[in-house]
């Protein structure tokens, strides 16, 4: 059975689940304003939200498009990129505290 360093103080399991949901609405909001402010950065762009990849290869592929500011598609796809970080962050959180808050739960045997 996996052992996991527990660094939380949510030993009760109610406490864990209602602390779980709480960051994950959280992460869900930041996630949410990151991909706003992406789809407002696309728009100074002048590019829109269905097509800023294609842009972004064809300007790799040395054909950008006209009126279109790069640096701004840019930053609004490292936007995008970044609004997973959030939930990642939830589930490894998750992750790390699952057994300690839950120590009657058996895992699967990988392979199984």
């Amino acid at each position: 059975m996996p052992r996991y360093v527990v660094t939380t103080p949510t030993r009760d399991r109610d406490r864990w689940v209602q602390q779980l949901r709480t960051m994950s609405a959280m992460a869900d909001r930041i996630a949410a304003s990151l991909v706003d402010r992406a789809h407002a950065t696309l728009a100074q762009a002048h590019c829109s939200v269905m097509n800023y990849r294609s842009a972004l290869i064809a300007y790799e592929e040395g054909r950008p498009w006209l009126g279109v500011n790069y640096s701004l598609v840019r930053r609004a796809d490292w936007l995008v990129r970044r609004s997973w970080e959030p939930r990642r962050i939830v589930e490894r959180w998750y992750s790390r505290t699952y057994w300690e808050a839950n120590p009657h739960a058996v895992p699967i045997e990988e392979g199984a």
